[in-house]
């Protein structure tokens, strides 16, 4: 069960992405930031997802919103889905699963939970997506989008 809600300040996180680059919500600040959270990368229902925010990241991009995928899959798996599929956003792994647990999205198996928080340019949660069906997924976030 997810512990924070629509409206609650996104905590802050520091993870890394496939090439080793720190990602911060805080170098995000004045854009809109989709977070999705994902079991595994290589999966079918993962695959679709990444592919299907790739596709549309220019239209979020132009709705002044980021994509970052966050899954406990290390660094160098990352750095293969991404090549993989040419991903053009950030994967970035939750290491220990710090941020997964503090959210409440870790599953018994070690893996996150299919969620996706769509937060606000100052980084508050707007919008929570809980138990999410990959396919169709980052059309639906995008039609939200103002």
């Amino acid at each position: 069960m997810v512990k924070i809600k629509v409206g609650d300040k996104f905590p802050t996180f520091k993870a890394y992405d496939s090439t080793g680059r720190e990602t911060t919500l805080d170098g995000l600040k004045g854009k809109k930031v989709v977070v999705y959270f994902y079991p595994k990368d290589n999966t079918p229902g993962c695959t679709i997802e990444a592919n299907e925010f790739n596709k549309t990241l220019s239209s979020f991009r132009q709705k002044g919103a980021e994509i970052i995928g966050v899954s406990r899959d290390a660094r160098k798996s990352h750095d293969g889905f991404c090549g993989k599929y040419d991903l053009k956003f950030p994967l970035v792994t939750d290491d220990g699963g710090k941020i997964g647990k503090e959210l409440g999205i870790l599953k018994i198996t070690g893996m996150h939970a299919r969620t996706t928080f769509v937060l606000d340019e100052n980084g508050n949660v707007e919008r929570i997506f809980e138990n999410v069906k990959a396919e169709g997924h980052a059309t639906e976030i995008l039609k939200l989008l103002k």
